[in-house]
């Protein structure tokens, strides 16, 4: 709770709200100062401008989620080199497979498996980790000539040079009761 209070423009409204109400009342029993006049004026100019400017500002974890939709587009429209260049050059899987790899299981998913489009639901951006990556948790659904194949995959994302980036990766099957990782 305190973090989603921090990240966004939470703490600064409530400062900004009792900075105005104590200002309200500086102005009540005083209502020629103009000192009181001013801020009252500038503490709801804030409470106006905070808001907007929080929608404004991407925060990390925003920016993560928006990452994951854009693989997800990129995977449906057969993009596998925009895959890959969206993965950190020290990517390894729970199954041992690198970023070379990952290209080539991702370049046979429809040849080899059949797999005709891939649906992610549910990006969970999880709190930062104390080296600053983001854990992200998402269901994919797997659609093809084999019918549907729904997938839990846990990532972790680091930032480089900028842009968000795959780590490491667990994908394991959705209602499977011992959550055996998948051989990826």
């Amino acid at each position: 709770m305190w973090q989603a209070i921090c990240e966004g423009a939470w703490g600064p409204m409530a400062f900004a709200a009792i900075i105005l109400v104590g200002s309200l009342g500086w102005l009540r029993s005083s209502p020629k100062d103009k000192r009181a006049i001013f801020s009252v004026a500038i503490s709801a100019a804030a409470l106006i401008i905070l808001p907007m400017i929080n929608w404004l500002v991407v925060t990390d974890r925003e920016s993560v989620a928006m990452a994951v939709k854009t693989m997800e587009r990129q995977a449906n429209a057969r993009d596998f080199k925009s895959i890959v260049d969206g993965i950190d050059p020290e990517f390894r899987s729970h199954g041992g497979l690198d970023k070379k790899g990952l290209h080539a299981l991702l370049s046979t998913l429809e040849a080899r498996h059949g797999v005709k489009m891939i649906q992610v639901k549910r990006p969970d951006v999880l709190s930062p980790n104390a080296d600053g990556t983001f854990p992200c948790e998402f269901t994919m659904r797997l659609t093809g000539d084999f019918g549907e194949f729904v997938v839990l995959v846990k990532t972790t994302w680091k930032k480089r040079e900028g842009a968000w980036r795959v780590h490491r990766v667990i994908v394991t099957r959705l209602l499977d009761k011992d959550q055996t990782p998948l051989p990826v």
